[in-house]
């Protein structure tokens, strides 16, 4: 096993471990401790301020519509600091948070939850326990947030000395992730143009090397530029949905397809990176890791299929399994490759181990098993860059490989057509020689006779001209 590869495993089971038992909530409270929204300190700290409560189907709290329907006995627990991480389940989870102003002013805060994949998000606040301030998530259209933001945003305003009570209801098919935090909109502001730049850096670096590979696939015809474009640009899309871009620029009131759009997208995604391993690493047909990688191939195609069809749990779930798979055999692949002596294998491994890494943590995140969804988000885009670089890089010395080949081949070539030059121009040589051997020979059977010898009539009518000229110059006048 390479080097690298000896500290990467370790430190990617750290991180599960860790956060895996950050994600449990053990022990209630009675009440939620009020937040101070001016302490900066006491808004780091939010989760300690918030208290949730799990809601199974069948029960008084899953059918409640608002916090008012909530059976007064019910008993919420505490989230002790840490972010709320919940995998699949057919529950409804209700969220409280208390907030004081202790300023004499008025202020303006913002509540956000920083997780765009939710189907429903419903906000209150104390003094609209009838109404909600606020109803939104993907089966809503984009502008029922009120806000044009791809996360959540609930404006928190409180009088001089004012305490609310802020409750949310959220319910979705898929895993939940509630990451609350609370800032003023300068902070809101400043986070949201540094994300802006990150992601914009992202996203158009994907773009330019898409374009760029799509350009060489043109202008030389090598499939695996073709397929290193379709990767690049798939990947690209399947993230930029994840992190609700999808659905606030591209399909902003289609509220069934925001869910539909994530395992479409990561079947896309699947098939086209199977599609580049198998092209750039040259797998030989008729081997077994060529008919696994088509199999696999086929699979994501039939499961793009089934995207339209299944429901989104199922179908996330299936695609995810198959991605990770492909991930890991494309690893294994390359390793291989690497072993028999490819050389371009050895950069596609470092790239692909990176990639490894990023989508089972992020994977994890997006499954409810990891806290902190915006870090792991910013940790995937970070191997992804990177792979793409290592890619392209790979990519650069397969070209060079390629190109090595060529030369030595024109090389050879050239070699052993001045050796069939010089074995032509021998024989022509010779044969010239024995043509000009002949030649006299020739002349001189034409010239005397078979059986004597002597020289023939032929012989006379060639010299006696010559001899008459002759005598017609020296004769005197």
């Amino acid at each position: 096993m390479p080097l690298y590869l000896r500290f990467l495993f370790p430190l990617i089971g750290l991180l599960l471990v860790t956060d895996l038992s950050l994600a449990t909530h053990p022990g209630t409270t009675p009440h939620c401790p009020a937040l101070d929204a001016n302490d900066p300190v006491q808004r780091e700290a939010l989760m300690n301020h918030v208290c949730f409560l799990s809601a199974a189907p069948d029960t008084p709290a899953h059918r409640a519509e608002s916090p008012r329907e909530l059976p007064a006995d019910i008993q919420w627990t505490s989230a002790r600091g840490h972010d709320l991480v919940f995998s699949h389940t057919d529950s409804v989870y209700w969220v409280r948070l208390n907030v004081r102003n202790s300023d004499d002013s008025q202020k303006l805060w913002y509540l956000k939850l920083n997780y765009p994949l939710l189907d429903e998000v419903t906000f209150w606040r104390s003094s609209e326990l009838v109404e909600p301030a606020l109803t939104t998530g993907d089966q809503h259209p984009f502008l029922s947030r009120g806000i044009d933001y791809r996360y959540f945003l609930l404006p928190v305003t409180l009088g001089a000395g004012e305490t609310q009570t802020i409750t949310l209801r959220i319910q979705s098919s898929g895993a939940l992730n509630v990451p609350l935090s609370l800032k003023t909109p300068e902070t809101t502001i400043a986070e949201s143009n540094h994300l802006t730049l990150l992601h914009g850096f992202f996203y158009g670096a994907l773009l330019v090397f898409a374009v760029f590979n799509l350009l060489l696939f043109f202008s030389s015809g090598t499939g695996y530029y073709f397929y290193n474009a379709f990767y690049m640009a798939s990947l690209g899309l399947f993230l930029f949905a994840m992190g609700g871009f999808a659905n606030q620029y591209f399909w902003p009131d289609s509220t069934g397809f925001a869910n539909t759009s994530i395992p479409m997208l990561m079947s896309i995604s699947s098939l086209a990176m199977t599609l580049f391993g198998r092209s750039f690493l040259e797998i030989p047909t008729n081997t077994i890791a060529n008919k696994v990688l088509t199999g696999l191939a086929l699979t994501s195609a039939g499961l793009f299929i089934m995207a339209f069809l299944l429901p989104y749990n199922r179908s996330i779930v299936l695609n995810t399994g198959i991605a990770l798979l492909i991930i890991a055999c494309l690893f294994i692949i390359g390793i291989i490759r690497w072993r028999q002596g490819y050389s371009p294998a050895k950069w596609y491994v470092v790239a692909w181990s990176g990639m490894l890494a990023g989508a089972l943590i992020y994977s994890m995140a997006a499954f409810g098993y990891l806290a902190d969804f915006l870090a792991r988000e910013i940790f995937m885009q970070a191997a992804v860059g990177a792979q793409v670089i290592l890619l392209n890089y790979a990519m650069v010395q397969r070209w060079r490989l390629l190109n090595k080949k060529l030369l030595d081949v024109e090389h050879n070539a050239r070699t052993e057509l001045e050796l069939k030059v010089h074995e032509r121009t021998a024989q022509l040589r010779s044969t010239m020689r024995e043509l000009e051997k002949a030649n006299r020979q020739l002349a001189t059977l034409s010239l005397n006779d078979a059986l004597t010898g002597l020289h023939n009539r032929r012989h006379m009518d060639n010299l006696l001209p010559e001899l008459c000229a002759e005598a017609r110059r020296t004769v005197n006048p």
